[in-house]
């Protein structure tokens, strides 16, 4: 037996509010976005890069915390990529690897935000110097996230170079 399927006799317009939704396709800003949580954490991620960025160059870290040293990541990222990384445009990730970044901190580093800092350099470096074998050999490779960042993973690798540095 086949089922019947009943069909509008005129178009349904889903977005009445927007003015139809040839309107809505037609006008990006009139998308509706609502503001609120990624507004707040798109300003965390740059008010946190900012700050990095201005200690970087100053060279001072001192009281420096978890969310500066995850917008250093960031502005890393942007330096080595051309882009912020979108993943922390999202309404809870920011906050999720602000604690990451917090642990590592805490846990690696004894609240010592300058040798983090250095951390996050040498990962950073080596990043770019692997990106740049990669391109110019034609691989197409991941690039880092915050999740590899702050990982024992990347901790381990660090230790082992700085051990390999005295040797």
């Amino acid at each position: 037996m086949r089922s019947r399927v009943r069909r509008p006799a005129a178009p349904v317009d889903v977005t009445p509010e927007l003015g139809g939704l040839g309107d809505f396709l037609a006008d990006p800003a009139k998308v509706g976005r609502v503001e609120g949580e990624r507004g707040r954490t798109m300003a965390d991620i740059e008010t946190a890069t900012r700050a990095a960025e201005a200690r970087a160059k100053s060279g001072d870290w001192d009281g420096a915390d978890a969310r500066t040293i995850l917008g250093l990541y960031a502005w890393c990222h942007r330096s080595v990529y051309g882009i912020t990384p979108v993943e922390l445009e999202a309404v809870g990730e920011f906050r999720i690897a602000a604690r990451a970044a917090l642990r590592v901190l805490h846990e690696f580093f004894d609240d010592d935000a300058a040798a983090c800092a250095l951390f996050v350099r040498w990962s950073w470096k080596r990043e770019k110097d692997r990106a740049a074998w990669a391109k110019g050999k034609g691989y197409d490779r991941n690039r880092m996230g915050w999740r590899l960042q702050f990982s024992g993973k990347q901790i381990t690798d660090y230790r082992v170079a700085q051990t390999a540095k005295r040797s």
